[in-house]
């Protein structure tokens, strides 16, 4: 999820403000197969977690100088669904101001929640990561491999890794036809055999 918490014109904060912004669309709440898609195009090594942009707590200078920064990314992680010590990140009792605040109802992301649900994100990144190793172990995935990027009808993005492997995302606003093989891995599960929806990335073993 995405929030972005914007100040009335001519505001005054405790955070100074860039001199010259830059313009950029607003991003509203993310889909949970966008959210999820992260851990199939990202680093798997990321744990995925929902990004929070808080506009008077922004902290990073990056933000006074050129009106970007990645605060929204680093407040506490949320280890317990309980409020206290920061949502288990603190162990100092009682805990300490973290540099950035945490988000009310931060514990719905908590990591004792996604353990217990199949379907979080964290249980899908564990997943990639033990697919990965069998990819290398098979070697699917190779040393030499590198990796070719194409657009396809439907805006469907393809990546080759090589001629056994590919991913591919689903861009546009209608479900495409996926590319002949074998479904590894969806970021969310498949609305119809063949077919990828809307926000949804998958892996393919090519037969």
């Amino acid at each position: 999820m995405t929030t972005t918490t914007a100040p009335p014109a001519g505001a005054q904060t405790g955070t100074p403000q860039p001199a010259s912004p830059r313009k950029r669309g607003h991003r509203g709440t993310r889909t949970p197969g966008e959210g999820r898609m992260a851990a199939l195009l990202l680093s798997p090594t990321i744990l995925v977690l929902a990004l929070v942009i808080v506009y008077p707590a922004r902290v990073d200078p990056m933000w006074a100088r050129g009106g970007v920064c990645r605060d929204g990314a680093r407040v506490p992680l949320p280890w317990t669904d309980d409020a206290a010590q920061n949502h288990g990140f603190s162990l100092a009792e009682p805990s300490a101001v973290p540099w950035l605040p945490v988000p009310a109802g931060w514990g719905t992301h908590a990591i004792e929640g996604q353990e217990q649900d199949p379907q979080s994100a964290l249980n899908l990144t564990k997943a990639v990561l033990e697919l990965r190793r069998q990819l290398w172990k098979n070697e699917v995935f190779t040393e030499d491999d590198g990796g070719t990027w194409r657009v396809e009808g439907g805006n469907l993005l393809v990546c080759e890794r090589n001629e056994h492997f590919l991913v591919a995302v689903a861009m546009g606003t209608e479900p495409v036809r996926l590319p002949a093989g074998t479904v590894l891995l969806s970021a969310a599960p498949l609305a119809e055999d063949g077919w990828l929806q809307p926000n949804n990335a998958v892996w393919v073993l090519r037969d």
